[in-house]
């Protein structure tokens, strides 16, 4: 991605900073969105009103408190994913907040997660595939 992208490119689009800002606020405080969604909406949000992403060290701690905190890759739009951990690197504000919870041993607790539910998943495709095998023989 080179430099200034997007944020030069949805600043064509002259959105009102105050209709950005309620719009992101509402993602941060509405409990029923589901979290990807929350995160996918917020990510475009934020380009936006870059000036947040730079410097506002109290809208990214949020953001990345609802949206971020348990997965930084996110389905942004259908075949489109994003590594916020990558794509905010130059963003001083975001960087900041995301550090605060990507750490190694939250990483290896996710994977660990990951891990034991895919190991759940296999056993089951198992079962159902011997039991479509024994319904054959």
């Amino acid at each position: 991605m080179h430099a200034g992208y997007p944020e030069q490119y949805l600043a064509r689009c002259k959105l009102p900073k105050s209709a950005v800002q309620t719009l992101i606020t509402q993602f941060l405080t509405l409990p029923n969105l589901a979290p990807s969604a929350a995160a996918a909406q917020l990510y475009i949000a934020l380009y936006f009103v870059p000036e947040g992403l730079h410097g506002d060290s109290d809208l990214m701690k949020a953001a990345v408190s609802v949206g971020f905190r348990q997965s930084w890759v996110i389905t942004w739009a259908p075949g489109h994913l994003a590594d916020v951990s990558l794509q905010w690197q130059r963003y001083r504000a975001a960087r900041n907040a995301l550090g605060a919870v990507l750490t190694a041993s939250k990483a290896k607790d996710i994977a660990g997660a990951c891990n034991s539910k895919l190991k759940e998943c296999q056993k089951n495709v198992n079962e159902l595939i011997q039991g479509q095998v024994d319904k054959v023989v």
